[in-house]
This record gives C-alpha cells, structure tokens and sequence, in this order.
C-alpha cells in the first residue's frame, strides 16, 4: 500500500505556487529576448524564428502585436519567401485593421 505524505500546512501550496511564479518569470524573460530579437535581428533566419516564437507565445494576437508580424514579413521577405511574409502582412493588417500597407513599406525602408 502506497503511504501518503501529510502536507505541512500551507507550505506545501506556498511552494507549489513559488514553482509557477518561477516558471512565469522564465516564460516571460525567454519572450522579452525573443521580442528583443524579433525587432533588431539582422539575419532574416533568427529573426524570423525569434519572432515565430513571440508570436507563438501570445495566444491570440491583438492590434499590439501586429509589429511581429510586419517584423517576420520583412524577415520572410529578406529571405525570399514572398508568400509566408503576404501571409504575415495580411494578419497584421487584420489584426491592426487600422495598419495601412503604406505603413508596412514605410516600415521596410
């Protein structure tokens, strides 16, 4: 038979709650780096993946996030996948309705 582990009061739960206030911390600093990336990276590959991983992280996207989309168009672009960098200009555009194509070439030059 299987013995139980008395809980000692609410350490127990104070500590189950440290682990996840851990957990959060690091979740949020891997995506302040990938946000980081996803704005200055150079090489088009990081770039795009660092941005893919902001995006990823988000759950679902809203008008503030449409600058990682622009931001792995361009990526996609630089690379020479036109159609995955339409495909981030058009979610952008529809997640910021007020985001005009004008203001994504502007942001590319």
């Amino acid at each position: 038979m299987a013995q139980s582990i008395p809980l000692q009061g609410n350490r127990a739960i104070g500590g189950v709650g440290v682990l996840l206030a851990l957990c959060l911390a690091i979740g949020s600093g891997a995506r302040a780096d990938d946000a980081d990336a996803c704005e200055q990276e150079s090489d088009p590959a990081l770039g795009v993946a660092a941005c893919t991983r902001y995006i990823e992280s988000l759950g679902t996207p809203d008008a503030d996030d449409a600058w990682a989309f622009i931001n792995r168009g361009i990526g996609h672009s630089d690379a020479g996948n036109l159609n995955q960098a339409l495909a981030d200009y058009t979610e952008a555009i529809r997640s910021m309705p007020a985001i005009r194509p004008a203001t994504i070439i502007a942001h590319r030059l």
